[in-house]
């Protein structure tokens, strides 16, 4: 079992004259308004500014807070595996991870209102667990398809999930808030979860918080591949208890019109953002692994790890915004964070059965305290060209210090880094009438080498091998092609995008061909060239009478440029989904079935246990919701159907099923 602890932070947010995007006129109706939950909604992620989807010069998924609760999933990134060109990898409520056009861990920037939470501690292949912020917090969650580095900087090479949370409320006195409950019968579990918010003059405060206790999952018996399964088993590891608390204050200074300079009358600003923030982040892991020795009964390899971190960042954000002219805006400004870690790292290894028990361990902070500072400049343009036709571009600078501290327990000397990048992007948007538009957009992106991959120095686990610093380690950066086509009629909205990602200078862990007694010395070093390339469709179609059909397509093609031979399974390489819903008009009561069948991928030969290919598999879902008077909710889900073994592609190398069958039940009431 995993325990993972997070401390819950709290933000300060300050504006001063802040403009308020208005959405424009066509642009159609607000978030989860009708029964089609595609190209639904306002994304602020894209470009900073509350935009529709159709009118965003990008690819964008929202997901809103009416399909966030009727989906009754455990955690967020769940929905991910139903959402064109998105992934999830991980199991569990607490462990599923964001994955974008087969590009993952810190190659996906996580942010919670627009704050980042990737932890400088992980390595490239681990990302952020979105399950840091409570899912009954969050209000939707906007996805940027593509890197996003001129407005986010580091870690956006692959894009950008923003899990945008409820405001609190300024302005009139007002109290509100909710109490929701769940269970299902994967792992056992059961979350609850609340919130109360309230405002006095212009203070706002919002109150929220989660307790989730679910015990680790049963995957059913079956084949999947050459596996065989002849009974359930449990899936280790994918329980979680935990608990979260967040507590925001806001304070609204209020409109001040522009900001002028000295006696010049220089009129710098119309709108001023700016945004202070600290947060807090111990995690403490602890993981088991049995193994048994057939070289004799009750024979067996036992392996205890723990892990703690302690992750302190603060930064801030000054955004400006100036109207330089009727067809030209600019959105400028800086944005600073440094994130401060410490740490440790056990290893136990118990060997039984084999004469004497013996007992190995290895323990002391394997990354030394180190401080990891960004500090990054940058301007976009929107240049309204014509009344149809909009072009965004941008620009940023980056300047990056990584610096390493003296460390009981860790022998590295302290180590200095700095490095600059440059990255620029463009976007048009053309719209050929009322429910039409063409897009096209192209950008670079970069990934900083974070605390792990600069300054890990020492024997892993069982010390099997040794890792060292690596002072030249540079970024890595990605070019991102993107044409694409949306339609958004009143009874119909689609979108289609062609996509090409090609990942340069990737960050890889490589032996340099010596050795310290029997262990092999690795070293991080900037060689892959990985190319991503695709098609994304999806098209939700209203049926009337309250029923809507909804699909998506996804291709998906993963190369390894240097070595275009490499069998390369980063995601799926086909997904096809299809739901059809129903909802009553006076939205008293709803039901869905949804399938999706995911594509068989060829896998490098002797590696994966289910053999030399990750089977297609198709997956069946059911779920209903009814309203009970008028506050109170009650919401039915039942996943895997047809009680299937399968796991999908990213959990297959070390496998990794799904559960079977499993029943959700939620109840909910607001006031």
């Amino acid at each position: 079992m995993i325990r993972v602890a997070v401390m819950a932070w709290t933000a300060l947010v300050l504006s001063a004259g802040a403009l308020a995007p208005q959405a424009p006129e066509g642009a159609g109706p607000p978030a989860d308004s009708t029964a089609l939950f595609l190209l639904e909604g306002i994304n602020v992620t894209a470009l900073r500014q509350a935009r529709p989807v159709f009118l965003t010069p990008a690819p964008v998924v929202v997901l809103g807070s009416e399909r966030l609760r009727r989906s009754a999933v455990g955690n967020v990134t769940d929905l991910f595996l139903s959402v064109p060109g998105l992934d999830g990898e991980g199991v569990g409520p607490a462990q599923r991870r964001p994955v974008i056009r087969g590009m993952r861990g810190q190659r996906v920037l996580l942010l919670e209102d627009g704050l980042r939470l990737n932890n400088a501690r992980r390595r490239v292949d681990s990302g952020e667990p979105v399950s840091l912020v409570s899912k009954s917090a969050v209000e939707r969650v906007e996805v940027v398809r593509g890197p996003a580095s001129v407005l986010y900087g580091s870690d956006a090479v692959g894009g950008v999930v923003n899990l945008v949370t409820r405001p609190a409320p300024t302005g009139t006195p007002d109290l509100d808030g909710f109490v929701e409950a769940g269970m299902r019968t994967a792992g056992s579990g059961s979350t609850v979860a609340g919130e109360v918010a309230g405002s006095r003059d212009r203070l706002g405060l919002r109150l929220s918080g989660e307790i989730r206790d679910v015990d680790a999952y049963r995957a059913p018996s079956g084949t999947f591949g050459t596996l065989t399964l002849p009974r359930d088993v449990a899936v280790h590891d994918s329980g979680v208890r935990d608990g979260s608390l967040r507590l925001e204050a806001r304070y609204a200074l209020g409109r001040s019109g522009s900001v002028f300079v000295g006696e010049l009358g220089w009129a710098v600003a119309d709108g001023v953002d700016a945004t202070a923030y600290f947060q807090s982040n111990e995690r403490r892991f602890f993981t088991e692994v049995l193994v048994p020795i057939p070289a004799g009964p009750g024979a067996s390899t036992q392996v205890r790890s723990e892990n703690f971190t302690d992750l302190d960042s603060r930064g801030l954000r000054l955004e400006v915004r100036k109207l330089v002219g009727p067809r030209l805006a600019l959105t400028y400004g800086l944005d600073a964070y440094e994130d401060h870690s410490e740490g440790t790292d056990t290893s136990t290894t118990t060997v039984t059965g084999l004469g004497p028990t013996t007992v190995t361990g290895t323990g002391g902070p394997q990354v030394p305290d180190a401080r990891l500072l960004n500090l990054g400049v940058f301007v976009q343009a929107q240049w309204q060209a014509t009344p149809v036709t909009e072009i965004v571009t941008g620009v940023r600078y980056q300047d990056v210090t990584s610096r390493s501290l003296f460390t009981a327990g860790n022998d590295s000397e302290p180590a200095r880094f700095d490095e600059g990048t440059v990255v620029a992007s463009a976007n048009l948007l053309h719209r050929l009438g009322e429910e039409v538009s063409l897009l096209a957009s192209v950008g670079r992106g970069f990934r900083t080498p974070n605390l792990v991959e600069r300054f890990f120095t020492g024997f892993t686990g069982g010390n099997r091998g040794y890792w060292e610093a690596n002072p030249d380690l540079g970024p890595e950066t990605s070019l991102n092609l993107d044409v694409g086509i949306r339609l958004w009629t009143s009874g119909v909205r689609a979108e289609v995008f062609l996509f090409q990602s090609t990942l340069a200078d990737g960050i890889v862990l490589e032996p340099t061909g010596d050795s310290v007694g029997r262990a092999v010395i690795y070293r991080n070093v900037n060689v892959d060239e990985l190319r991503h390339r695709g098609i994304e469709l999806a098209v939700g179609v209203s049926l009337g009478g309250g029923w809507s059909l909804e699909g998506d397509w996804t291709v998906l093609d993963v190369e390894d440029r240097r070595d275009p031979d490499r069998v390369l399974a980063d995601s799926y390489p086909s997904k096809l989904r299809g739901a059809l819903r129903f909802e009553d008009r006076r939205d008293r009561f709803w039901g869905a079935y949804e399938v999706r069948r995911n594509g068989r991928r060829n896998t490098l030969e002797g590696v994966s246990p289910v053999g030399d290919a990750i089977p297609s598999f198709a997956v069946h879902h059911l779920r209903a919701g009814l309203r009970l008077f008028r506050r109170h909710r009650l919401g039915v889900a039942v996943d895997n159907v047809t009680d299937a073994l399968y796991s999908e592609a990213l959990n297959t190398g070390f496998f990794r099923p799904e559960p079977g069958r499993s029943l959700a039940v939620t109840w909910g009431v607001s006031f």
